[in-house]
């Protein structure tokens, strides 16, 4: 989840159809333009302020992936490697490859031999699993992208994923240290037990990717782009399940202009 998706579930909770009645969408539709504009405005910030950051597609098109598994969380290698195999079908259409180890993947732990994430999306600070996990996993200065492999995520068990782009660690944690909000750019959570619970999710890797390799935590919400990688349906406020697989070209020259290659 992130910040636009808390803010439309917010609006739609704010008026509430009476009984028979459908919800009026029309200022859900406005607000939504409104955020888009804003997010534009945000996205070409980030683009000034993180010049010279390390980039995470290299000249050849290539992206760097750091698969963590949580240890005692059930998620095995092959998932994993699945996943894998599916981001690097879908980020084929922006002729992007995924570069990662093979398995068996590194294991990690948190205290208590959990494998809940405690997350706090709302808040202006990152949580002390985050802090953890970050500093302890995320390399400074790293071009990488670090997927952390969970089993929920404590404050919403109905979350498949989250990522942490730019726009969001800028316009969300604006009181953790920026060298922190630095340091966590690139980060990712898949929460596998919630994606099974549904029924199963297969694109939530490439999802949460590409909301860090555009730096931008939007959505798309139109009909028309439900066969979309990125698109949410109106009203959407609490699963990442993505059924859509594609990508446009704007999507992908997107992820191109972020990386700094021609």
């Amino acid at each position: 989840m992130n910040a636009l998706l808390i803010f439309l579930a917010a609006s739609l909770a704010a008026g509430p159809a009476r009984a028979g009645q459908s919800p009026d969408l029309s200022q859900a539709f406005s607000a939504l333009s409104a955020q888009a504009k804003r997010a534009s405005t945000r996205l070409k910030a980030s683009d000034a302020q993180n010049h010279g950051a390390p980039r995470l597609v290299d000249s050849g098109g290539a992206v760097r992936l750091a698969p963590f598994v949580c240890a005692g969380s059930g998620i095995s290698d092959a998932q994993v490697s699945a996943d894998i195999a599916r981001a690097r079908k879908v980020l084929s259409q922006c002729g992007l490859k995924i570069a990662v180890s093979p398995a068996p993947y590194p294991r990690f732990s948190l205290p208590d031999g959990r494998c809940n994430l405690e997350t706090d999306e709302g808040s202006p600070v990152f949580s002390s699993d985050e802090r953890d996990l970050i500093s302890r996993y995320r390399t400074k200065g790293a071009g990488v992208l670090t997927a952390f492999y969970l089993s929920w995520d404590s404050e919403d068990p109905n979350e498949a994923g989250t990522s942490i782009p730019a726009d969001y660690a800028a316009e969300v944690k604006t009181a953790a240290p920026a060298s922190l909000r630095r340091q966590a750019l690139g980060t990712l959570f898949i929460f596998q037990k919630a994606r099974e619970t549904m029924g199963g999710d297969a694109y939530t890797l490439p999802h949460e990717m590409v909301h860090i390799l555009t730096e931008s935590s939007a959505h798309l919400y139109a009909p028309s782009d439900s066969t979309n990688l990125m698109y949410r349906p109106l009203g959407y406020a609490s699963t990442s399940a993505s059924q859509g697989s594609a990508l446009t070209s704007a999507q992908c020259a997107r992820i191109w202009q972020v990386s700094g290659q021609p």
